[in-house]
């Protein structure tokens, strides 16, 4: 690595569905803090062990990794538009040809973030929440400065709220019988997205404690002006009241259609985390503790 590659010096790491667009949106604001146009670059997991997105080869270029269903979806009409509006904006078409057109590689990964060489650079990837310890440690051996921030939210509560989404997506049925909804939750990829302690110990297994920030989704409801505060202190950025005021998002972001949760279904997940609800309050303590309250004494073991 030389210094004159440009890798990011933070990254979101998720959980899905736990307020990372949220937070993208706050920090593409600030004027010392850079993001590229996509939220989502989806390089570290580009690979088939990973089930999204629907990635074949990791040295092709971006657009070959994306199946019929997430082209058709997010990026034809992306494109059309980026395409349509190039002179406007020289730079984006510019990013977005690199992006999707030339093959992936570390070097690759490091000039999509050129644009940012003067500012505090990163990207969110709610994905890299999965990673295995392996393609951490290649975060770690590309990147050895680079803060992580984690987002978690009650795994009940995100499990759901990404069910939702798929439903809203087109991609899970919004009459799902018990026994379809229990298979997608037994999934590896649902649960890998809940497994909260399991990704916090790969991350700082690479990185020191003091490079990972945890935080939690109902700061973002109850307090946001603190917990944008506190992340914005931990990437080194202005945190005064004026810049906080000015780039605070009010309000959710891509939020799922409210559907409220079949009885059945959540007495299930409740079964199925409840000892991860009890593990989390007991390292993480702060929100993690209010967690359990929904949780039947006979199942906190």
């Amino acid at each position: 690595m030389t210094d004159k590659k440009t890798f990011p010096n933070f990254l979101g790491i998720g959980a899905q569905k736990a307020g990372t667009s949220w937070l993208h949106e706050c920090l593409k604001k600030h004027s010392e803090i850079w993001l590229p146009p996509e939220k989502e670059i989806h390089y570290f997991d580009r690979n088939p062990k990973y089930s999204t997105p629907n990635f074949l080869h990791p040295d092709q270029p971006i657009l070959r990794f994306f199946g019929k269903e997430m082209w058709n979806g997010i990026y034809r009409n992306k494109c059309k538009d980026v395409f349509k509006d190039h002179r406007r904006n020289p730079e984006i078409f510019r990013w977005y040809l690199k992006y999707l057109y030339l093959p992936c590689s570390d070097d690759w990964y490091a000039s999509l973030f050129e644009q940012g060489r003067s500012k505090i650079r990163g990207e969110i990837t709610p994905a890299y929440s999965v990673l295995d310890a392996q393609d951490v440690q290649h975060v770690r051996d590309l990147m050895p400065d680079c803060k992580i921030i984690f987002i978690l939210r009650n795994p009940i509560e995100r499990a759901w709220s990404q069910f939702r989404f798929l439903v809203r997506m087109g991609r899970m049925n919004p009459d799902a019988s018990f026994d379809e909804f229990k298979t997608w939750v037994d999934s590896p990829d649902q649960k890998d997205r809940s497994a909260y302690l399991d990704t916090v110990d790969k991350w700082t297994g690479a990185f020191s404690s003091a490079q990972v920030l945890t935080c939690f989704y109902d700061d973002i409801v109850a307090q946001p002006q603190n917990l944008l505060r506190s992340t914005l202190e931990f990437l080194g950025a202005k945190s005064d009241d004026t810049t906080i005021g000015a780039i605070l998002q009010r309000g959710r972001v891509n939020v799922s259609p409210e559907i409220d949760i079949p009885d059945e279904f959540k007495k299930y997940l409740l079964e199925v985390y409840a000892s991860d609800l009890v593990r989390l309050a007991d390292r993480l303590g702060g929100p993690a503790t209010t967690w359990l309250d929904e949780v039947p004494k006979s199942l906190r073991v």
